[in-house]
């Protein structure tokens, strides 16, 4: 019996040193990215990037409100492809897919953006959010050791997190999410992060996805807490 016991309160003190590593890890996190009362006082961000893909060039300009809306508008052989959220709906419009009507997306494909609504990401206060996290040790990735953090949502959505171990920010992030019923896997690393209004952004993004494979994405200009017309996340009537 006492064998038993002593199993037990060793399983616990393991778990509750396990929750104590990751929350550890996740406080270095926030002071790294510039502290919590800056990320949340971060409610609205404009982004300019830069990419090439498939032999395009590709300019984009990013606009999000915290819990409001967003919206992409990115310019590809000399056409605007938008996407945007109101938050509520998500929607469209692709002048390369032979229309120039706006058009509502999948609720799938609406939950990725209003994801982007959170403008701290699902690490800060994810507790309250609903999230869970769990400590998987470390891994190397590309030859730079990172705690691997692994982020559960509400909704069954699995987020990794590899956090560099000196400078406590991501150096890349996995997801696994379902689209059109099928689970998608996607990554991303990050660098060159760089100080805009005392928060911490990451300049140069590689993005892996199984329909377009790597592309890199330049951050060209980052605007923390721009004044922003909220009419630009609604979906204009059709012509």
């Amino acid at each position: 019996m006492k064998k038993v016991l002593l199993m037990g309160a060793f399983l616990m003190s393991a778990l509750t040193i396990q929750a104590q590593t990751a929350d550890e890890v996740i406080e270095k996190y926030i002071a790294a990215r510039g502290g919590a009362d800056k990320l949340k006082g971060v409610k609205s961000v404009r982004m300019e990037t830069s990419t090439s893909l498939m032999g395009n060039d590709i300019k984009s300009v990013s606009t999000i409100v915290a819990g409001k809306g967003m919206r992409s508008d990115a310019t590809v052989m000399g056409q605007t492809i938008t996407q945007a959220f109101d938050g509520t709906k998500g929607w469209m419009v692709n002048p390369l897919a032979g229309s120039n009507d706006p058009q509502e997306i999948p609720a799938e494909m609406s939950k990725s953006l209003a994801d982007q609504l959170d403008l701290t990401g699902p690490i800060v206060d994810y507790k309250a959010k609903g999230n869970k996290v769990e400590m998987l040790g470390k891994e190397a990735v590309d030859g730079k050791d990172t705690y691997k953090l692994q982020l559960t949502r509400p909704d069954g959505t699995v987020i990794t997190h590899f956090i560099n171990t000196t400078s406590y920010l991501d150096h890349k992030v996995t997801s696994k999410t379902k689209v059109n019923g099928q689970e998608v896997e996607g990554e991303v690393y990050f660098d060159d992060y760089r100080a805009v209004d005392g928060v911490k952004f990451p300049f140069l993004n590689e993005m892996s996805n199984p329909q377009f494979g790597r592309m890199k994405i330049k951050v060209e200009k980052i605007e923390v807490n721009p004044t922003v017309d909220e009419a630009i996340f609604k979906m204009p009537a059709k012509k």
